[in-house]
């Protein structure tokens, strides 16, 4: 090797300074995009979690609402076919847990709240003739936490 070509060779810089710190810049974009992916990932299952958790409340206590509702249903029938005046057999329907009746006069209600460890549960009003026919008047979600917005209450579903 001659002279001249060892002084082209040393004299050539080998740039890689560019490469390296676009390298390192593109490693840390990906590094900080995965990062905040895996929490949001994380918050979306939590999410989905208290979701599934909120929607099963809501039909075990479902229900148990129609459960409580037909066994309104049978009492009031079987009263009927016993000759039971509607005072016994309301009597029968308020000793039923989660049930309250409300009134003095005909038509009676009948309010039916069920709700267990879960943020929602379902609410009932019946009403009741002095005949003893049943007659649902509304079902709905109610919450135990009073989704609120401002200083107005929020109902979840007004079914």
């Amino acid at each position: 090797m001659n002279r001249a070509n060892k002084k082209t060779i040393l004299q050539q810089p080998i740039s890689t300074g560019g490469i390296s710190i676009l390298m390192v810049f593109t490693m840390l974009c990906l590094a900080t995009f995965s990062v905040l992916s895996i929490g949001t990932a994380q918050a979306e299952m939590r999410l989905t979690q208290k979701n599934a958790s909120s929607v099963a409340d809501y039909y075990e206590n479902e229900a148990e609402s129609q459960r409580i509702l037909s066994q309104i249903d049978g009492i009031l029938k079987s009263g009927q076919t016993e000759g039971k005046t509607t005072e016994q057999m309301l009597q029968e329907i308020s000793a039923i847990d989660s049930v309250t009746v409300e009134g003095k006069a005909y038509p009676r209600r009948v309010r039916v709240s069920v709700t267990n460890d879960g943020p929602v549960g379902v609410e009932l009003e019946l009403e009741i003739t002095s005949l003893g026919s049943l007659k649902v008047i509304y079902s709905h979600m109610i919450s135990k936490n009073n989704f609120t917005y401002g200083d107005q209450v929020q109902d979840l579903w007004k079914g």
